[in-house]
């Protein structure tokens, strides 16, 4: 189909997609692990692929709107449907976005408050108050792990394989890494709530959007490293801001 018939702003074309409800392969209904975990990677990279290289961002990513189909060699594959919601960011926008993504992923309290302080309007905060309460959630999140604990954790990882640590050190199934992300995301957003931070309606969907893909992700592995899976995209350096026509 040609480019000119695809749509126009009171008409959406689109293509007819088979396939499966990404509910259908949530945890632990359905147990295919390695089905689960390529899965989990596909969602993480398409997501990241639409915020940080397309400036393209499906904005209602609800499990019913992703489906899983298979190719005719049996190889699965993932389709975003109805995209009715979707959304570009203007360079500014899509800059202080990504700026946050990084201040959360590198663990960095002073780049995700000027990301969040960025990010309001008509805000009457006392930045320096933010930035100390912000520091402070990721210090209790991430708290200072002692040099001689790593040493013996590493040692631990060459005799032991991963998942019999993770049990020994009683992590179980359930990643920690994605509890302490989740924990992390609550934490700014009560200090957003508390200082009254007015944040731009865009920004408010973005971050709904990656709340969604990170609660699918982990529904369907819940083992999935959303944020450690997320960090390739960032120490790559983030991608040329893209102008959508």
């Amino acid at each position: 189909i040609n480019a000119e018939y695809m749509g126009t702003e009171r008409v959406k074309v689109e293509t007819w997609v088979e396939g499966t409800p990404i509910s259908n392969f949530f945890s632990p209904g359905f147990v295919d692990g390695a089905l689960q975990r390529r899965l989990a990677d596909t969602g993480v990279h398409c997501f990241m692929q639409m915020v940080t290289t397309d400036n393209w961002l499906h904005a209602d990513l609800h499990p019913g709107n992703i489906l899983v189909g298979r190719r005719p060699n049996g190889r699965p594959f993932v389709s975003l449907v109805d995209s009715g919601i979707v959304m570009t960011l203007t360079e500014q926008q899509w800059r202080t976005g990504n700026q946050l993504m990084e201040g959360v992923f590198k663990k960095d309290p002073d780049i995700t408050t000027t990301a969040i302080l960025n990010m309001g309007h008509q805000t009457r905060c006392d930045p320096e108050r933010v930035r100390e309460e912000m520091r402070e959630v990721f210090r209790r999140t991430y708290p200072p792990v002692p040099r001689d604990f790593k040493f013996y954790l590493r040692l631990l990882r060459l005799l032991e394989p991963w998942e019999d640590l993770e049990r020994w050190l009683g992590v179980g199934h359930q990643n920690d890494k994605t509890a302490k992300a989740s924990v992390l995301v609550q934490g700014v957003f009560d200090i957003v709530r508390r200082h009254r931070v007015v944040m731009e309606p865009t920004y408010v969907q973005v971050l709904v959007t990656t709340l969604m893909m990170e609660e699918v992700c982990n529904a369907v592995d819940p083992t999935c490293d959303v944020v450690y899976k997320c960090e390739p995209w960032l120490t790559a350096g983030f991608f040329g801001y893209r102008r959508k026509a």
